[in-house]
């Protein structure tokens, strides 16, 4: 069945051409990946004023303030190099690790309402490397 096919209305030839160009090959690094989650990342945490746990279909964000101690061992490990990132006076970065086929992990440390904490940031990563040009 063509595009052009009589049966077919305006949008379902719409979606047969996007579905097409859904399944172009797109050739990725890391470093693009890691790029662009961190730009996501970034994105995601200046939308988010309050500290409050987020879920959408692009991405689940975690709060967790100082004073919690977390029981995933990503997340506390990285509440730990921050903390002493903090108590030492040296500069904290954002962190970005991809976790298997699936998922990205970004996290953020952050000050909102005068507490600190940091943001935890877990993205699709099928989605996100569909966003790379």
């Amino acid at each position: 069945m063509g595009c052009n096919h009589p049966g077919l209305t305006e949008e379902q030839r719409q979606q047969l051409k996007e579905g097409k160009l859904d399944r172009n090959i797109r050739i990725v690094n890391e470093t693009d990946i890691l790029e662009a989650t961190s730009k996501k990342g970034n994105e995601i945490i200046n939308t988010l004023k309050v500290a409050k746990d987020s879920i959408s279909e692009d991405f689940s964000a975690i709060w967790i303030n100082d004073t919690i101690v977390t029981t995933d061992a990503k997340q506390n490990e990285l509440q730990q190099a921050y903390q002493y990132s903090k108590e030492n006076g040296l500069p904290s970065h954002a962190h970005v690790k991809i976790l298997g086929n699936d998922s990205i992990f970004f996290a953020q440390p952050a000050t909102i309402n005068d507490q600190n904490g940091i943001w935890f940031i877990y993205l699709n990563k099928k989605k996100l490397v569909k966003t790379i040009n």
